[in-house]
């Protein structure tokens, strides 16, 4: 699938840091190889698009569903600069 393509590329990609991917309709279950890439190989800063110095994020009106939280629950887990959601 997409997604699964995805993960693999991002696996072999040491340059890419940031990418948004809030909002795609991805699956609780399509979003798994993402998250266990996420957390194995921390090259990336951001699955969410979130800057490394962000303090405030704002997603009303983004419809998110469970895996948009599920991403934005790995970025939290690194990034200790983001207060308020």
């Amino acid at each position: 699938s997409g997604i699964v393509a995805l993960a693999d590329a991002l696996n072999f990609n040491g340059v890419l840091k940031n990418i948004n991917l809030l909002g795609n309709y991805i699956t609780v279950e399509g979003v798994a190889p993402l998250l266990k890439l996420f957390r194995e190989r921390r090259h990336m800063e951001s699955l969410c698009g979130f800057k490394p110095d962000q303090t405030v994020a704002n997603f009303a009106g983004w419809r998110l569903g469970p895996a948009d939280a599920m991403l934005i629950g790995a970025d939290l887990e690194f990034n200790g600069v983001l207060k308020t959601l």
